[in-house]
């Protein structure tokens, strides 16, 4: 009907809406690809090419990584489980349109996966990330998109939140790097009289300092 399509197979259904022990299908289809997800960049050789390339592809290339094989397989990888992600929405849902994009278009979708990526732990610059972290900041946005819908609030207050994290994400994870990266001459930098961790500033007045 129109730009809607409505299938009648059971199959197709079973999806977005089936259920298995009670445990929502698509719960169980998370939890497949992140196991799986898990265990190829961890264990297998991709994996830590993948990592290797995210790095720094001039140094894997260099190392005798294939980068190019790498970046393809990949590419074909994230077009897959994006198909499969619209095989569940659309099953879900119970019809598949024309114009689904329209939502990611807005902005929201995007923000949210990048959003997700981010709050995991990985850095934009490449190299850095996990499956775990990676699901736990899907559901950490998944949680606060449901609390600003059941508050009724606004799409662009969607928005501003999803960028206000990714924001927030980016400038904490460009500090630990940077300071993972420099160590001490960073910290130094920060925090110009030792900073309130630093072990070899002097102690306070009044109190001695520990002895050996």
């Amino acid at each position: 009907m129109g730009d809607q399509a409505q299938p009648k197979d059971n199959f197709f259904a079973a999806f977005g809406r089936g259920e298995l022990i009670g445990v929502p299908a698509p719960v169980i289809i998370l939890s497949l690809v992140a196991l799986v997800s898990f265990l190829l960049l961890s264990y297998t050789t991709f994996g830590r090419q993948l990592y290797a390339v995210g790095a720094s592809e001039r140094s894997a290339r260099l190392s005798g990584v294939h980068v190019d094989r790498i970046r393809i397989a990949t590419y074909v990888l994230s077009g897959g489980l994006a198909g499969l992600a619209g095989l569940v929405r659309a099953s879900n849902l119970g019809h598949a349109e024309r114009t689904g994009a329209t939502v990611f278009s807005q902005g929201t979708d995007l923000l949210d996966a990048v959003g997700a990526v981010l709050i995991g732990g990985a850095a934009l610059s490449g190299g850095i990330g996990t499956v775990g972290g990676t699901v736990a900041g899907a559901l950490i946005i998944g949680f606060l998109n449901s609390a600003l819908t059941l508050h009724g609030a606004a799409l662009w207050v969607r928005l501003v939140c999803s960028g206000g994290i990714i924001i927030l994400a980016v400038a904490v994870g460009s500090l630990l790097t940077a300071a993972s990266r420099f160590g001490p001459t960073f910290r130094q930098r920060l925090w110009p009289g030792g900073g309130p961790f630093d072990s070899s500033a002097p102690p306070p007045a009044g109190e001695p300092a520990d002895e050996d």
